[in-house]
């Protein structure tokens, strides 16, 4: 018998954590059934056995209780609709779509008629609500939302559903231009949309830059940036990407189109606009970028030696006063991979260095710089900020 399947052997006596840990999904199984773990009046501890929980809600039949958690996915299953029976849902009358995010994530992107789930939305529906609303619910990847379904069926709703695969789903079956969360290193594992070759993707943790990743190329090579509007005159595409409004900076690197606004606020009707100037580009036949800005570019090598020459010359010195030092790792395809040692790694102003001092010094050298990635562990080293 391996270890794999010896874990999920569970008792009465065996711990909440054990139950859990072979099945993740016993707790939204036992809240639906018992009313037990989805809030402070019915939880447990991680310590406390399956029968000690059970037995304090009054639930006699231990294996029965043990037989509907190893039957527990299917109750997930049961509770999850695809992103095409959602879209046929909506059209419906009566039905209420439920973002489960927090507020800075819905603000950035949501499903058109959406409310998002503020504590008094949640008291309004658990106070006025008839139980059988029809309630959609979603979330990034669908495991806040699956969470969310189960504390409401477990407080007697009848009619509610978790978006399958969450918002993430949802823009590749149904709306692709929505944006999308996406680390820059699962960007090129992703298909674009079809229709048109293009997929966008914005992160909460830098809400102002969204990236547009094409079928095509944009850029023969290499890569150019616009810092303001002026630097884009005679580069087609980047002037009529500086006509939208709010739009800061525009950065162009073969495929990717990287857009950085003013306001982080709602990207969904500034995608449709970008992706709309993208196909007319496209069907023109244009160059993106003026012949100046494509001659200026430079090899991986010549570009990391001279960026070097930069953190040797003034980055270092400067935060060496504060104990921190600053390695040039690589250069590839115009980005920069860095990583922060002493004083830098795990320092509270890590980011601000990042952005308004390294980020700063370099684009104003180096224009055609893509990206500048900080790959520091910042929780762990001899002598972070946070210990």
């Amino acid at each position: 018998m391996t270890t794999a399947t010896a874990r999920k052997e569970i008792s009465p006596q065996s711990t909440m954590e054990e139950v859990l840990a072979a099945y993740p999904s016993a707790q939204r199984a036992l809240f639906t059934r018992y009313h037990i773990g989805g809030c402070s009046d019915c939880g447990f501890q991680p310590t406390e056995t399956l029968e000690q929980v059970l037995l304090r809600k009054n639930v006699l039949d231990v294996e029965e209780a043990i037989q509907h958690i190893k039957t527990s996915q299917g109750v997930d299953d049961r509770m999850q609709i695809t992103p095409e029976e959602l879209s046929k849902n909506l059209k419906q009358k009566g039905v209420k779509l439920i973002d489960v995010r927090t507020p800075r994530e819905y603000r950035l992107f949501h499903i058109e008629g959406a409310l998002l789930a503020t504590e008094e939305l949640v008291k309004e529906i658990m106070s006025q609500w008839s139980k059988d609303t029809p309630i959609m619910l979603y979330c990034h990847l669908g495991t806040r939302s699956l969470d969310a379904a189960s504390y409401l069926i477990g407080h007697g709703f009848t009619q509610v559903s978790s978006l399958r695969g969450g918002l993430e789903t949802w823009s590749q079956k149904i709306d692709p231009l929505m944006p999308r969360y996406a680390p820059q290193e699962d960007l090129q594992s992703v298909s674009p949309d079809s229709k048109l070759g293009v997929s966008v993707y914005v992160h909460p943790n830098n809400p102002n830059t969204a990236k547009f990743v094409l079928s095509q190329p944009l850029l023969p090579k290499g890569s150019a940036y616009f810092q303001n509007k002026e630097s884009a005159k005679g580069s087609p595409l980047a002037e009529k990407l500086f006509q939208l409004d709010q739009v800061m900076t525009v950065r162009l690197s073969e495929n990717t189109l990287t857009l950085t606004r003013t306001d982080w606020e709602n990207w969904r009707p500034v995608t449709e606009k970008v992706s709309e100037i993208l196909r007319s580009h496209i069907l023109s036949g244009q160059p993106a970028v003026s012949e100046n800005v494509t001659s200026s570019s430079l090899s991986s090598v010549e570009l990391k030696n001279k960026v070097q020459e930069i953190f040797d010359t003034q980055i270092n010195p400067a935060v060496a006063g504060h104990g921190g030092n600053i390695e040039l790792l690589d250069v590839k395809d115009n980005n920069i991979y860095i990583k922060m040692g002493g004083g830098c790694q795990g320092c509270g102003q890590a980011n601000a260095t990042l952005r308004q001092g390294i980020e700063a010094t370099l684009r104003e050298t180096f224009p055609q710089i893509n990206e500048i990635l900080d790959v520091t562990d910042h929780a762990s080293g001899t002598n972070p900020y946070y210990k």
